[in-house]
């Protein structure tokens, strides 16, 4: 419960810096989802639902989003999984910002029961349009885990984060690519990498298509887990 708090008065920090620095804001977000049901020879059934949203002023820029994954192969779980997330960014320059992040997510497979990451960053914006993002930035987090065994693990780690997209083919396909690499000052070998990367692409006049792989990479999970975790979706999205 101490470790929800410290995720509640983050976002809660968040909302009270929106209102001290009020200004005009440009909203844009997307919500995607994709999934299957098989019923006869083999029953499986897969999910997978997320949502990202911005809001982009002069000075601040705000970032929220959530992504849920559950997944079924013969009345096994094989995916069970979400998280939520904040970020907020202050533009010092046109190029250069400063930032703070908020996350919690639970894995039942990875026998994780909660992790949540809370830490400030320095960031900069190489470039920013329609056609083409690419940022990137460096912080430190303070990372508490929570395992299904009973144990639990807090460390203060140096984090490292890449966020790109770009549009070609007369901007109708979207490449897209994201990391988040964070290493535990107490313990380097324990290092966490989260990745995805992917294409949109148009599929009628409102909707979109997103092929993508997200690959995890946890160089100390809990016993019996493999370290590497590969995820394939194929969804369909609403860009607004």
């Amino acid at each position: 419960m101490k470790k929800l708090n410290l995720l509640t008065i983050f976002l809660l920090s968040m909302s009270i810096t929106s209102i001290s620095y009020a200004e005009p804001l440009d909203w844009s977000g997307r919500v995607n989802a994709g999934g299957f049901i098989t019923d006869g020879n083999t029953n499986k059934k897969a999910v997978v639902l997320d949502g990202r949203g911005e809001a982009r002023g002069e000075k601040n820029r705000y970032t929220a989003g959530a992504e849920v994954r559950y997944a079924e192969d013969e009345g096994v779980e094989t995916e069970d999984q979400y998280m939520i997330y904040g970020e907020y960014d202050r533009f010092i320059t046109d190029k250069w910002f400063t930032g703070g992040r908020a996350s919690f997510e639970s894995d039942d497979i990875a026998d994780l029961d909660s992790r949540i990451k809370v830490g400030p960053y320095v960031g900069y914006q190489f470039h920013e349009s329609d056609p083409l993002n690419l940022s990137t930035r460096v912080g430190l987090d303070y990372i508490a885990d929570e395992f299904e065994n009973g144990d639990s693990e807090e460390d203060i780690a140096a984090s490292w984060g890449l966020n790109y997209d770009q549009k070609f083919f007369q901007d109708r396909v979207q490449a897209f690519y994201k990391h988040d690499v964070s290493v535990p000052l107490g313990d380097t070998n324990g290092f966490l990498y989260d990745g995805e990367a992917g294409v949109r692409f148009p599929i009628a006049e409102i909707l979109t298509g997103t092929a993508q792989i997200d690959f995890d990479w946890d160089n100390d999970p809990a016993p019996g887990i493999e370290e590497g975790d590969t995820k394939y979706s194929l969804k369909l999205g609403y860009d607004f």
